[in-house]
């Protein structure tokens, strides 16, 4: 069976309610997925992003997406 990304757009883990990004995406050159921070809308990145917005701290979640040019990201 494959997988396929929900369209659940948030999960709660340990009280903590986390968003998914918004419009991820892969960028070749620095071999990282970027997206967009779903509260304040500022480019996030899933290697120093992983929980939390850089920029407005929000609760970000990366798990369960769609990513263009590469699928599905369980």
């Amino acid at each position: 069976m494959e997988f396929a990304a929900s369209k659940e757009k948030a999960r709660v883990i340990d009280g903590i309610t986390y968003i998914k990004v918004l419009e991820p995406y892969y960028n070749d050159y620095q071999g990282v997925i970027y997206a967009n921070c779903p509260y304040c809308g500022s480019q996030v990145q899933r290697v120093w992003n992983l929980k939390h917005c850089g920029n407005c701290g929000g609760a970000i979640l990366w798990n369960d997406i769609h990513v263009k040019g590469i699928g599905d990201i369980p």
